[in-house]
């Protein structure tokens, strides 16, 4: 896979175990298929010592590579180029997906990222300027927790039933 130059990438809350694996696990599904070798980054929670020849792997990451078949060759400290495709993709992801991103305000309410959309950013109207009297309205929509900055001028909010919604006109609706 790595000659196909496919990128996968994923947004985690961290880089601990748990979230590592899951990373691995839905790009083997996303690509349809496990390689014969990862190349992981030498980070102490996967490997713990990074030899070429017997690499001491954490128990938990040595199993899941076990249970997919796959040989684990770490990259050594320090050494770029036993990564370059994995660099390469780093690089494309900051160039096209950060710099989409850095677009949008992320918050954290109670602990949980939310991510902040502004409104006249959304509608190509001119963006305004934000100051004390500007809102941040949450909504959770489908299961999803967004923020919606608001015009200054908002002064009440109201709760409304889902039943009471219509569905958008098919002519309005964008993906």
């Amino acid at each position: 896979m790595g000659a196909s130059n496919y990128t996968y990438t994923e947004a985690t809350l961290s880089q601990a175990l748990p979230h590592r694996i899951s990373s691995h696990v839905c790009a083997f599904r996303y690509f349809g298929c496990v390689p014969r070798v990862l190349v992981p980054d030498n980070l102490k929670r996967g490997v713990h010592d990074p030899c070429s020849y017997e690499p001491d792997l954490n128990p938990t990451y040595a199993e899941m590579t076990e249970h997919y078949g796959c040989a684990v060759l770490p990259a050594r400290p320090g050494r770029p180029r036993d990564k370059a495709k994995v660099e390469t993709g780093v690089l494309i992801a900051q160039r096209w997906i950060l710099a989409v991103l850095h677009q949008r305000t992320v918050y954290s309410l109670r602990g949980k990222v939310l991510p902040v959309v502004d409104l006249r950013r959304r509608f190509g109207l001119p963006v305004g300027t934000t100051g004390k009297e500007t809102r941040i309205v949450v909504v959770e929509v489908n299961g999803a927790t967004v923020g919606m900055i608001v015009d200054d001028g908002v002064s009440e909010v109201l709760q409304v039933s889902d039943e009471v919604v219509e569905p958008p006109n098919p002519i309005v609706m964008t993906d």
